[in-house]
């Protein structure tokens, strides 16, 4: 659940979508119920996770996770949702998390295939708030790339990797918890491979995360293979390791973005006297 800095994003991740399965059984219906008797699913296409602290398995208990929920039924786009959740020990938020989930219709009860589409009229009174129908929906982070600044730093690096059955669901690989550990194992192998030669790189893998952000076009299936494209840039404060998760045809399936903190320089020793 921790690296030696931090929550791990995905285990993040992953308790988001749990707080936003206890919100649906408040709502009174269960994730299961959700799909065996309305046929319908809400899948991540866009996630943020925002780290507040260092925090590792020594400094506290219990977790405490409260999750609020927006539902959006546009007139002209699939049912979306927005999910923020704030991750505690204690009154220490260690991390927030953004969650954006956009409805599918199961079409197969056999295989779980499914595609984008709007909410069943029986689930809007338990799930979308007064006022939200006509709403436009939020700006998905599937279509925010990263801006074209800072200084670049290291570019070019490829990072393959094929989707085994532990990445993927009963169905369609909607549900894409491993994308972080996909980022991570970019940005880690990249600096290891690249340090000696640009030191610039090492806060990649001394520094904690800052922020861990991607948003998802696309679904890989089974057995597909991909491939993450890296390059990082500095924000002099900062640095950020820029994601392309690509398809084996080269097609963007998604993008991504890892920001960690550059120490600040540490002034020199005084010298010694006598």
């Amino acid at each position: 659940m921790f690296t030696a800095h931090q929550l791990k994003p995905r285990t993040a991740v992953s308790l988001a979508f749990t707080g936003w399965a206890h919100w649906l059984r408040c709502r009174g219906v269960s994730h299961a119920a959700l799909i065996t008797r309305h046929a319908t699913g809400f899948v991540p296409v866009g996630v943020r996770v925002d780290y507040d602290e260092p925090h590792d398995f020594l400094d506290g208990e219990a977790f405490s996770v409260r999750t609020d929920v927006d539902t959006w039924q546009p007139r002209r786009f699939p049912t979306c949702q927005q999910v923020r959740c704030d991750i505690r020990v204690g009154p220490r938020r260690l991390a927030g998390v953004l969650l954006q989930m956009i409805c599918v219709r199961i079409e197969s009860d056999a295989s779980l295939a499914a595609r984008p589409g709007t909410m069943p009229a029986a689930l809007a009174p338990l799930l979308l708030a007064p006022g939200r129908a006509a709403d436009p929906p939020p700006r998905y982070l599937s279509r925010t790339p990263p801006p074209d600044d800072g200084e670049l730093v290291h570019d070019g690096h490829a990072y393959p990797f094929t989707i085994h059955r532990g990445m993927c669901e009963i169905g369609d690989q909607w549900y894409f918890e491993s994308v972080p550990d996909l980022l991570g194992a970019a940005r880690e192998t990249l600096v290891f491979a690249h340090a000696r030669a640009t030191p610039a790189l090492l806060p990649g893998l001394s520094a904690p995360l800052r922020r861990v952000q991607y948003g998802l076009r696309r679904p890989y299936g089974f057995l597909d293979d991909g491939t993450v494209r890296t390059r990082v840039r500095s924000l002099g404060a900062s640095l950020r390791f820029e994601h392309d998760l690509l398809t084996a045809d080269g097609d963007l399936a998604g993008h991504a973005v890892e920001t960690v903190p550059v120490p600040a320089a540490q002034p020199p020793d005084p010298p010694r006297q006598g």
